[in-house]
């Protein structure tokens, strides 16, 4: 090995999914808080009524939260999938158990998309965030380019991969 090299280096890149994820969510937490409000004013059941109570105020203070974080740029540790989870779990105490389970599902899906992406290069190969994770040995890569902010992976099946990194994570990259 060159002096000099690191052992392995890692590259963020941008995530593409995280804008579509944070319009779904706002119209859900939206939609799930106003779901809780109309079941408070509309349940005959007084345990109902509670559970409702509780996911319109969980929903609405979750709702407030992330839109804090999103344009505010507040509260950047508020996690609203585990409001989700918590939302779910009133559903499903309410006798909805159809409406918490796809906020199970957009919750986990959720915590997968919003993890860093963060492409790992070492001596076996390139490991690529995706769900699954890709694991590219070197024998299957032609050429990796890094060139004015713009990272280009070839491979030999002739797939490219090409990302425009930010200015701040291209100017680390010796």
């Amino acid at each position: 090995m060159q002096p000099g090299l690191k052992e392995q280096y890692q590259i963020a890149i941008p995530n593409d999914k995280a804008a579509t994820y944070r319009v779904v969510t706002l119209i859900l937490a939206g939609i799930n808080a106003a779901a809780f409000a109309w079941l408070y004013f509309t349940e005959p059941n007084p345990s109902n009524r509670n559970f409702a109570l509780l996911g319109t105020l969980l929903g609405f203070t979750a709702l407030g939260f992330y839109i804090a974080k999103i344009y505010a740029n507040r509260v950047q540790s508020f996690r609203i999938e585990v409001a989700f989870f918590l939302l779910a779990l009133i559903w499903f105490m309410t006798g909805n158990g159809w409406l918490g389970l796809p906020l199970i599902i957009f919750g986990a899906f959720g915590w997968i998309v919003n993890q860093p992406t963060v492409i790992l290069f070492d001596a076996s190969g390139i490991r690529y965030p995706s769900f699954p994770v890709k694991h590219f040995e070197w024998k299957e890569v032609d050429f990796v380019i890094l060139k004015d902010g713009i990272l280009t992976i070839e491979l030999k099946n002739n797939r490219n991969l090409q990302f425009t990194l930010a200015k701040t994570v291209a100017d680390e990259i010796p």
